[in-house]
């Protein structure tokens, strides 16, 4: 069985660093839109609203 040279786990390290730092600002990115999503629906919802009093 042959064993990883280190320089090559050093860099499998690394790029795992990356893509776990990667994979959290994604989580941040989504979060963001679905509050974005979230304040859209309730402007939506207060638009409609306002509409159906006025007339």
């Amino acid at each position: 069985m042959e064993t990883t040279p280190l320089h090559t786990q050093d860099e499998l390290s690394a790029l795992r660093a990356l893509v776990a730092e990667q994979a959290a600002k994604l989580s941040a990115q989504e979060a963001e839109v679905s509050k974005r999503d979230s304040i859209i629906g309730l402007l939506r919802a207060q638009h409609w609203i306002r509409q159906r009093l006025l007339w």
